[in-house]
C-alpha cells in the first residue's frame, strides 16, 4: 500500500508541474509597455518593466510602464498640458503644427495614457518630447 502511495503521490507532483507550466506558460509572451497587468510578473522584466495601478479616480486597471514613463505618469495636469503644448507649437515640422486648444485636446483625449502620447508622438516624429535630444531620454 506504501509503494502505490508513493506513486501516486509523483504522479499528483508531475501533474502539479505540467498545470503550473500551461498556466505560467512555459513559452508565454510578457505584457508590453502599456499593456494591462495585474502584478509586475506579468511585464517584460528583460524591457525593465513595472505594473503601475492606474489612478482609481479614473481607471482601477493597472499598466505595465518603463521608470520613463512612470515618471511621465507623475507630472502634473499642468507639466504634462505645457509638454503636449511645446511640442505641438514649437517641436514638430510647420505643416503638422497645432493650436493650443487643438493639443489641449489632444492631451485630454490621452489624460489616462499620458506616458503612450508621449511614446506615440516621439515615433511618429523622431522627435523627443522632453528634450531636443532623441526620443525616450530619461526624464
Amino acid at each position: 500500500a506504501s509503494i502505490g502511495f508513493v506513486v501516486e503521490m509523483v504522479n499528483l507532483w508531475v501533474i502539479a508541474i505540467l498545470l503550473c507550466h500551461l498556466v505560467q506558460g512555459a513559452d508565454s509572451s510578457c505584457v508590453p509597455e502599456f499593456g494591462k497587468c495585474v502584478m509586475t510578473r506579468d511585464c517584460c522584466s528583460e524591457d525593465g518593466l513595472t505594473c503601475v495601478a492606474g489612478d482609481w479616480a479614473v481607471t482601477t486597471d493597472s499598466t505595465c510602464l518603463s521608470k520613463r514613463s512612470e515618471a511621465l505618469e507623475q507630472l502634473d495636469k499642468d507639466q504634462k498640458q505645457q509638454l503636449i503644448r511645446t511640442f505641438y507649437t514649437q517641436k514638430v515640422p510647420p505643416e503638422d503644427r497645432k493650436t493650443v486648444e487643438e493639443a489641449d485636446q489632444i492631451r485630454r483625449k490621452y489624460a489616462t495614457s499620458f506616458p503612450e502620447l508621449v511614446f506615440k508622438l516621439e515615433r511618429k516624429y523622431g522627435i523627443g518630447v522632453l528634450k531636443d535630444d532623441e526620443p525616450n531620454d530619461e526624464l
